[in-house]
């Protein structure tokens, strides 16, 4: 009875957990059309690390080089960090 008693319990917590860490529902996030009506769309083929298959996107050059300026600012505080923290 014991054993029946601690299979029940621990296969109830296997089956809760998931759902205690399922995600909320994701509330869709506005799009703004003024800038992209007037903005023609950039597509770029992109190739994840080990794959052989791309991935078409498409956004307008605006945003592809606030991407490439945020990259790059992310780059650059790594070296700075690297740098500061390798002379203790």
């Amino acid at each position: 009875m014991r054993i029946l008693t601690i299979a029940v319990v621990s296969g109830l917590g296997l089956f809760a957990s998931p759902l205690a860490f399922a995600d909320q529902p994701a509330t869709p996030t506005p799009v703004s059309t003024t800038s992209t009506q007037s903005e023609p769309l950039v597509c770029h083929a992109l190739y994840h690390e080990g794959s052989v298959v791309h991935k078409g996107v498409c956004l307008t050059q605006r945003e592809w080089d606030r991407i490439r300026f945020e990259q790059q600012q992310e780059l650059r505080n790594f070296q700075q960090r690297s740098l500061t923290q390798s002379g203790m």
